[in-house]
C-alpha cells in the first residue's frame, strides 16, 4: 500500500519525519532519524540514522546540515535513488 492518496512515495529527512508523525504517516511504520537527537514518535517504530524504507516512505536520519554541524555521513545521495526508484516502480511503459 502507498503511503499517499495518489499512489506516490514519501522521502523525508530529519525535522521532515516529525512533521510526517504528526500528519500520521508513519503510524506503524520504522523511520530514520539521527542518533544525536533522539526522538521518539507516537505510534511509529525508529530503526536508524541511516536511510529507512518501510513500503513507500523512505526517512533519513542526516541531513545536509546536521551532516555538516556534525561531521556525520548525510543521507542525501541515499535519499534520493531511492525515491527515484520507488518513482519507477509506479510508472507503467
Amino acid at each position: 500500500m502507498h503511503p499517499t492518496a495518489e499512489g506516490k512515495p514519501i522521502a523525508a529527512q530529519t525535522g521532515s519525519v516529525v512533521l510526517l508523525s504528526q500528519a500520521g504517516v508513519l503510524k506503524g511504520k520504522k523511520y530514520a532519524f539521527a542518533k544525536q537527537w533522539p526522538v521518539v514518535l507516537k505510534d511509529s517504530i525508529y530503526s536508524d540514522d541511516g536511510i529507512v524504507q518501510d513500503g513507500g516512505i523512505i526517512t533519513s536520519g542526516i541531513c545536509p546540515r546536521i551532516a555538516q554541524q556534525t561531521g556525520l555521513q548525510g543521507g542525501t545521495s541515499e535519499l534520493i535513488p531511492a525515491l527515484i526508484e520507488e518513482l519507477r516502480k509506479g510508472v507503467t511503459p
